[in-house]
């Protein structure tokens, strides 16, 4: 495994936006995606939202083994693990509306780096504050399924500032292989991942039966993939859902992709059914440390 952060691997601008996510850092020149840009997908993910709101909502799982589960738009997720390609990894990645989660993670990790503060945009902040509205909502109903599953498992270590709202720009492959892998085979941290990611192939799970499956780009879906956090929780009840993303063969577009992840009150503990006492903090401590990126600098 690569233990690197995703950066720019050309020298980093003077304006960039930096952001501290699972430890690894990411430095975007604004310049690659602009506020015009920003501003029109975020009004597109207002409008989902509002199409959700008013629509019947139905899930199904990809396979039951690795419960991938689908509700009403398509896919993705930074990770750490990058393999090493020929393509520059310019990835766009802007927090949108709450960061004291991620706040709490610098605080109690240790670890330098910082989350960028509220946006400023009175027009943006009002779109974000309206979609911000609908999103805790769909995880509670989520949270209700996975929560069944278990025999009624409470989900009250559940904060609703511990989720996350981020854009993410995958520029064009560059390489002459377009069947590039784009992002490396990962599971997320969090509980669940809820992502978005319409029009756009290349998201694959793993599949314990059968290997690699490809995930449809369908229209108005989210995936939602399980994290290591919810599998930590339910004592491997549920399994993380690992999935990578590679580039399309014979093409070269740009990915945009929504993302939204839930994580734990990391003050979180749980004793298990044999006595065990489930730490959370303790389990992302361990987790985290693995990839020593906090000897990076800034």
């Amino acid at each position: 495994m690569n233990n690197y952060p995703i950066i720019n691997r050309r020298s980093p601008p003077k304006k960039v936006i930096e952001f501290f996510r699972e430890f690894g850092f990411v430095l975007v020149e604004d310049s690659l995606f602009g506020e015009e840009k920003i501003i029109s997908y975020f009004q597109e993910m207002k409008m989902f939202f509002d199409r959700f709101r008013r629509e019947k909502v139905g899930y199904y799982l990809v396979e039951n083994s690795i419960y991938g589960v689908y509700i009403p738009s398509g896919y993705e997720h930074v990770s750490r693990e990058l393999l090493d390609t020929k393509e520059i990894f310019d990835v766009f990645h802007r927090e949108s509306y709450t960061y004291e989660y991620y706040e709490a993670y610098n605080h109690k990790f240790g670890f330098r780096g910082r989350s960028p503060g509220p946006l400023d945009d009175p027009f943006l902040s009002g779109v974000l504050s309206q979609v911000r509205k609908n999103i805790f909502s769909v995880f509670e109903g989520l949270l209700k399924i996975f929560s069944a599953e278990l025999g009624g498992f409470d989900f009250g270590l559940v904060k609703k500032t511990n989720y996350l709202f981020r854009l993410i720009h995958y520029p064009p492959i560059i390489d002459n292989n377009r069947k590039i892998t784009r992002l490396g085979a990962h599971i997320d941290d969090d509980l669940l991942a809820l992502v978005i990611a319409e029009n756009m192939d290349g998201l694959k799970i793993k599949s314990p039966s059968y290997g690699w499956l490809r995930i449809p780009d369908l229209k108005d879906f989210f995936v939602v993939l399980i994290g290591a956090g919810l599998e930590f929780i339910s004592e491997g009840a549920f399994k993380g859902t690992e999935h990578r993303v590679d580039g399309e063969e014979g093409s070269s577009h740009s990915r945009h992709v929504f993302n939204i992840n839930i994580g734990s009150d990391l003050d979180f503990t749980r004793k298990s059914e044999t006595g065990k006492v489930l730490d959370i903090s303790k389990y992302y401590r361990r987790r985290f440390s693995k990839y020593s990126l906090n000897t990076q600098p800034l």
